[in-house]
Formats: C-alpha cells, structure tokens, sequence
C-alpha cells in the first residue's frame, strides 16, 4: 500500500506545509553564505551565522520539549512560522551584522539540515498518531520525500540570482534579495497550511497532565537520553561540513558560485528523495536501525575522500555519491525514536534529541569557518568522517535489541 493513500487532511497539510519551508530553505542553504560574503562578511563570521541558527534552532526544540503539548501544537507551529517569515525579511533587508545574528539565533532559520528543525520534531511527534502503524514508515517516507523535492526546486531556484544580474540593471546582491524575498512568501503560504490544521494533531491533555515532569518523560527518559547522546555526536559532524559551508568548500577551491552548485544541490536531493524510498522499504524488511546504521558508514568514507578531489567534476561526483547515502537514515530515524517510547512522550522525546542535535552542531560551524579562514580545508571532512565512523558503530552496539513498537510483530511474522 502507498503510503500516500491512506493520509489524511492533516498529513497532508503536515507535508505540504514542511515542503513549502523547505522550498524556501533550499534557496537558503546556497545563497546564505554566497550573499553574506557578497555583502562584505568574511568566513569566520559567515561560519557564525550558521552557527547561531543552530543555537537558536535548539533554544526553539527546548520551548517545544517543554510546552508544545501544554499550549498547543497548532499554535506553537503557527508561532514558529510567523518568527520564520520576520527572520527572512531581516536577512533581506538588513546588512548589520547584529541584526542579522539575532535574526539567525531566532530558531527559525535552520536550513543546514533536514531532520533538526523544531518544525520537524513537532511534526514526527504529530505524524505517528495521525498514522496506521502498517504504514508508518511509508509516510515518514513521504514526508521527507516531499521536503527533499521541494528543496530541490529551491536550490534550482537559487540560481535565479546569476541569471538575473545585469537584467533591467540588477545586480548580483540585489538579485539574492529578490529570490530569497520568496523563502518570505513561501512562510505565509505555510502558516496559512498550519492555520488549517485541526485539534486531531493535538496530544490527548489527560496523558500529559501537568504533574509531568521536565520534557514530559517518565518511563523513557533512560532510553531517550543515551540515543540523544548519540545524536549529538552525528550532529557535531553534520555541522563541520554542513551544506552551506560545503558550498563554500567549493566556492573558495574551485571558484564555482550557486550557478553550479544550485543545480548541483538540486539533484543531490532528487537522489536522497530516491534513497528515502529505498530506505523505507529496506527498513519494512531489514529493521529500521540496521537501515539507519548499514546505509549511513559508506558515507562515512565518501566525506573523507571529498577534499581531496582533484577536479570540480570529481569533487561534484564524490559529493553526489554521498548525498545520496548519507541521508537515507533520516526517515528511519524519525520512526525509529517515536516508535521506542510510550505515545504520550513523542514530542518530548522528538524535542530532546533535536535539542541535543542543535546544541551539538552549533559548536561545529564556526570551526569550519576558522579552519577555511586559514586555506585548511581537509581537516573538517577528515574529522566529521572519522568521528561519523565511531557514531555508526556506536548506535548500533547500543540499541541493537531495541526493538521498536510494530516491529517485534513483523519479526514474529518472518517480514524482518
């Protein structure tokens, strides 16, 4: 069965609403730091920008741990759209560099990953009660699917700016403004997406009563802790080559701007939507942590051979290759954590482990920044890969017999 068939209204305005996001958040992670550096910012300040919308991406992931099911799902996400959009207007408008720090650290502006977002916890803590257990997986599928094709439209759109230079006197920075004011457009198209939601999103009050303590965990709190640990640790690496300062890898070795490296990150995601699809299927069969760990080690070494690349073509190749790999346990990992704790703590376990997720990867930019600063760009890719090697590994020694809710009766059955 398609996952996508047995959806219902506030699924699919769950995944239209995300894919709208990160349509907008496509454009963002190739023209953030083509413009800031356009607009006078060098490196290391570029690599703090980045940095400051993770920590405020992990400020957010707390307010949702702690009182997303005590004031309301809608009207949290409605909220955190609203901070989206003003966030995006700021950046368009402002060259400060204060204001624009403060507009990153508002949490809203996490394009640098997928799954980390405090709109993607709200939404994986959602979608399993919205969901029949028989097609969970498939429609955790579909919803990164739709978040990896909409960014996919939004890297190719990043392009516009090159194509519009010179046309009816623009120039490169004022055509960034233009194409990024769409990342704003799109923001209200979202909220409107979340003002239709209904109060079937909403966690049944009797469940978390506010007897519960920090992040609503009770029975879980163990198994929660040890996995965000885990995460954190992956999140570090993602943030020493996070896509944004991968672009800029590219920019400052081989001198290519989002001309290249728009069209570049638009069929990377066209290859991750492709392996999500693979991954899911691979998980109803296999289990979903041997997914997420069997799939994610190759990568691994890919990320390693990527500075060494003695050509563009060669260095776009390798970056394909581990586009596609890296990322096909993220809707497996999704299920994965609201599928090992009780119904009632799925959105503080989905606030935690982005928490530690943002906190950890916060760290790492400005690392990468100071690293490019000095002409060393080696070092990140050699030390995200080596670190991300240990994670793998890691994960799989301690949760091996964990097995996830659903997945014992397909075990029983002979289906894993």
């Amino acid at each position: 069965m398609n996952g996508i068939l047995v959806m219902s209204r506030d699924l699919k305005l769950l995944v239209t609403s995300n894919a709208l996001r990160n349509f907008g958040y496509g454009m963002m992670e190739v023209l953030f730091v083509l413009y800031l550096t356009d607009i006078g910012f060098d490196a290391i300040r570029v690599g703090a920008f980045i940095a400051a919308t993770l920590i405020g991406s992990a400020l957010l992931n707390l307010t949702v741990g702690v009182f997303a099911d005590r004031l309301g799902r809608r009207r949290l996400m409605a909220l955190m759209t609203m901070i989206m959009i003003l966030a995006g207007m700021v950046i368009i408008f402002s060259k400060n560099f204060i204001v624009i720090l403060l507009a990153a650290l508002s949490g809203a502006l996490n394009f640098t990953a997928i799954s980390t977002g405090a709109f993607v916890g709200l939404d994986q803590a959602t979608m399993p009660q919205l969901s029949p257990m028989e097609s969970r997986n498939r429609i955790f599928g579909v919803y990164n699917t739709a978040a990896l094709l909409a960014r996919m439209g939004g890297a190719l759109a990043s392009s516009v700016p090159k194509l519009l230079e010179g046309t009816a006197e623009i120039t490169l920075v004022g055509g960034y403004r233009l194409t990024l004011g769409i990342f704003v457009v799109v923001g209200v198209i979202s909220l409107a997406c979340v003002g239709s939601l209904s109060s079937a999103i909403e966690v049944d009050r009797k469940k978390t009563g506010s007897s519960r303590k920090l992040f609503s965990l009770v029975r879980s709190r163990r198994t929660v802790m040890k996995i965000s640990a885990l995460f954190g640790v992956d999140a570090f690496t993602s943030g020493l080559v996070a896509n944004s300062l991968i672009v800029l890898f590219f920019n400052q070795r081989f001198g290519v701007g989002a001309e290249v490296m728009g069209p570049v990150y638009s069929l990377a995601r066209l290859l991750q939507a492709f392996s999500y699809q693979i991954a899911v299927r691979l998980a109803d069969r296999i289990g979903l942590l041997k997914t997420m760990v069997f799939t994610h080690l190759p990568s691994q070494f890919l990320l390693m051979a990527l500075p060494f690349a003695p050509s563009l073509s060669v260095g776009i190749g390798i970056l394909l290759l581990r586009q596609g790999l890296a990322h096909m346990d993220l809707p497996t990992r999704q299920a994965y954590i609201t599928t090992i704790v009780d119904p009632e703590e799925r959105t503080a376990a989905a606030g935690i482990t982005n928490l530690t997720r943002n906190l950890t990867q916060s760290i790492s930019p400005t690392i990468t920044g100071f690293a490019y600063q000095a002409l060393v760009y080696t070092v990140p890719f050699l030390f995200a890969g080596m670190i991300g090697v240990l994670y793998d590994l890691g994960m799989y020694l301690s949760f091996r017999r964990v097995v996830p809710i659903g997945e014992e009766t397909r075990l029983s059955d002979g289906r894993l």
